[in-house]
């Protein structure tokens, strides 16, 4: 039996070097249009939701820490993508959303997964990020689908902390069907 390797080897000093005749050559990567900025309400409404957990979970436990830990991340994400004064390129736009994904701990995905409020209301708040990238052709429709099964899934109680999500969706997106939102 004859076992063959390769082995690669890369000079990632070329990766992270330019040379600057080489950066006239170079055209920045343009930014994602996005047709109609996201409100900066998020930040009352993300605040909320941190009162939420807060109601839910004694400091001590570990459901506080591993939720207050997703809402800062995705604070941080909300903040990065919508917050600063120019946008993301799009090579920044896709690692920076899908990235918080990555940062989830099994608690939460466990909760997410029996579709238990504060969970789904957490998750409601990614569905304005996943819009962002809805020009790609699989990812249309899909935060409206998310959103719309979140909000079917809540109690009137909780249905209050997805409000400004469920606003932006449907003002960023033409085909959410409202009617079915609004309908118990």
């Amino acid at each position: 039996m004859e076992i063959r390797s390769a082995t690669l080897s890369v000079d990632f000093s070329s990766i992270h070097t330019a040379d600057p005749e080489d950066m006239t050559s170079q055209k920045e990567e343009p930014p994602i249009h996005c047709e109609e900025p996201v409100s900066p309400a998020y930040r009352d409404s993300l605040a909320q939701v941190r009162h939420l957990i807060s109601a839910i979970f004694p400091d001590s436990d570990v459901g506080y820490t591993d939720y207050s830990q997703v809402l800062d991340r995705l604070c941080h994400c909300y903040d990065v993508v919508f917050g600063g004064t120019s946008q993301l390129p799009e090579s920044q736009l896709w690692p920076q959303i899908f990235g918080w994904l990555y940062t989830l701990p099994d608690l939460f995905l466990s909760d997410a997964q029996q579709r238990r409020p504060v969970a789904l209301v957490v998750f409601a708040f990614f569905t304005v990020l996943l819009k962002r990238l809805d020009p790609a052709w699989f990812i249309r429709g899909w935060p409206e689908h998310v959103i719309n099964s979140i909000y079917n899934n809540l109690d009137e109680h909780h249905r209050e902390y997805v409000q400004w999500p469920v606003e932006q969706i449907g003002r960023l997106s033409d085909s959410l069907p409202l009617s079915r939102i609004d309908a118990p």
